[in-house]
């Protein structure tokens, strides 16, 4: 049985099929899909019973490293990467905490509900459900599903101080590119802002979007601040395209990790563009900060030469490019207008936080 979200009072386990290696990220890059994949039956838990289960079966303390990413910036690459490390698992994108961040669709402000106990005992449950769920004598790489699991950060720190933070990301350009070639011309994103029914609460009409399209909307309003987010799209006229909708992402979730930072929170910063530049010192860098001997540098640079994204369809080999963004002056201007409001360089400098 695995966890895979809570909703209110409600815990949802999904019985798998037995004979389905679902944590094999050659086969299944992203743990999402593959609890959906071999998904034999769901099963609804009280949440009370749960804790109940938590209480009679503590969990031991365990080696975590949490893996917060923006998209597109290699994050997958290293989960391949601890996935070749004897003795480690990893949990690429699992659903539970998407679950646990927007408990239901009609919770606008997610900030404020990232504060509230009810947001801490979901979290809190959801990690030590998954520890206990773990192979005995391991240490976990936990990537991030993205959105807003960030908000988690105070609560991780709070309650499981042991467990080390890492944020890999990407300079703003190339990994607004990336996602604008991987997702398409015109993403959810953009219709969301083309399909609002209230221009005083910026609420898109729910019956036009998918469950994706309103996980995204929370995600966007609730990263950059509502009032904000209208009145910045309203300055652009026309409204953002999609490429510049992906620059707006970056931005978002590049300022969040950037405040806990300031705030004194310990996070380990793994830069992609350097990772690609110099792998074997980045990565020697990231073991001796974790105190992974330095004798494993060769499997972690052996499982670079895959495709990390090889079954999923964001994979580069089964990507589609036949919408490449093209650069114009206009549209650089209006994003770096976007890059300055969030107090960022512009598109084509290099970006270290």
């Amino acid at each position: 049985m695995h966890l895979v979200g809570i909703v209110e009072n409600m815990a949802r386990f999904v019985e798998i099929d037995e004979h389905a290696d679902i944590l094999n990220l050659r086969k299944h890059p992203f743990l999402s899909v593959s609890q959906i994949v071999h998904t034999k039956k769901i099963v609804l838990v009280p949440l009370q019973d749960v804790m109940d289960i938590l209480t009679a079966f503590p969990t031991e303390e365990v080696d975590v490293v949490w893996c917060f990413r923006i998209a597109r910036s290699g994050s997958t690459l290293w989960c391949q990467m601890f996935y070749a490390l004897p003795n480690w698992i990893v949990y690429s994108e699992p659903t539970a905490l998407l679950c646990s961040v927007v408990r239901a669709h009609n919770i606008l402000n997610v900030a404020e509900f990232t504060k509230t106990e009810e947001f801490e005992t979901m979290v809190i449950t959801t990690i030590k459900m998954h520890i206990l769920m773990a192979p005995k004598h391991h240490s976990i790489f936990w990537k991030s599903s993205g959105g807003l699991d960030e908000y988690m950060i105070p609560v991780i720190k709070k309650h499981f101080p042991s467990h080390r933070l890492l944020f890999s990301y990407r300079d703003c350009l190339p990994s607004a590119m990336s996602y604008y070639n991987s997702f398409g011309h015109e993403p959810w994103l953009l219709h969301m802002m083309h399909h609002t029914n209230s221009e005083t609460s910026g609420r898109p009409d729910w019956t036009f979007l998918s469950d994706t399209a309103r996980f995204g909307w929370l995600i966007l309003t609730n990263g950059f601040n509502l009032k904000f987010l209208k009145t910045l799209v309203g300055k652009c006229r026309p409204k953002p395209n999609g490429f510049e909708w992906s620059i707006l992402l970056w931005a978002s979730r590049v300022a969040m990790i950037r405040e806990y930072l300031a705030s004194g929170i310990n996070i380990k910063t793994l830069r992609y563009d350097d990772l690609r530049r110099d792998p074997v010192d980045t990565v020697c860098d990231l073991f001796s900060h974790l105190g992974i001997s330095l004798d494993l540098i060769s499997l972690a640079l052996e499982a670079m030469k895959i495709d990390s994204q090889a079954s999923a369809s964001c994979s580069h080999k089964k990507r589609v490019s036949n919408k490449c963004w093209v650069r114009t002056s206009e549209s650089d201007q209006r994003c770096n207008s976007m890059l300055e409001t969030f107090n960022f360089p512009d598109l084509d400098s290099e970006f270290q936080l």
